[in-house]
């Protein structure tokens, strides 16, 4: 609803910022902050001292796509609830936060219209396994209806997805092992 107030943190592209995808990114958990995404994984900066001292990131996503890290559902990071009472705006599940997610798309393309004809990605990782999905049919099934504008949805992405029990802890432990991080008895 209205009430619901999704941060979001923009970050141009590098190069042709104009014609470049679009990107959202949201971090797993489920109720990880996008901003850990940003300052700790595929952001412009770290913040890899003690201090916090931020260093630019050679390897920063935003060097080729228009990035939007976000902060969702309702009541993660900077994102809050505005309603008298907040107890149904910081209730989520996957079919909520897929539609908040769409929503908060719609209403940066508003904010940023010249945009609304670039190509437009999802990325996430870990729950994002959940999210994505859910979200991706949502965009699908809402171009079909046609009554909002259409996004030029092409894709998403989900890095150490998790889907399943095993997906979690046991295929982390089985990767960790098959690398000789740790021994096969522990």
């Amino acid at each position: 609803g209205m009430s619901k107030q999704q941060h979001y943190w923009y970050v141009p592209s590098e190069n042709d910022a104009a014609n470049a995808p679009l990107a959202f990114w949201t971090n797993g958990g489920p109720g990880c902050s996008g901003l850990l995404g940003a300052f700790t994984e595929q952001g412009p900066f770290l913040t890899k001292s003690a201090d916090g001292t931020l260093t630019k990131n050679p390897y920063a996503w935003n060097r080729n796509v228009n990035f939007i890290f976000i902060e969702q559902p309702c009541g993660v990071g900077f994102s809050y609830s505005t309603a008298s009472d907040t107890t149904a705006d910081y209730k989520a599940n996957d079919a909520s936060a897929a539609e908040d997610n769409y929503n908060l798309i719609q209403a940066f393309l508003v904010r940023f219209p010249q945009f609304a004809k670039n190509p437009l990605y999802l990325t996430s990782e870990s729950y994002g396994g959940h999210y994505l999905p859910t979200l991706s049919k949502f965009i699908v099934d809402k171009n079909t209806e046609a009554k909002n504008p259409k996004l030029n949805f092409k894709g998403f992405a989900v890095g150490n997805h998790a889907t399943t029990e095993y997906s979690i802890t046991p295929a982390m432990l089985a990767t960790y092992w098959g690398h000789q991080v740790i021994p096969a008895t522990l």
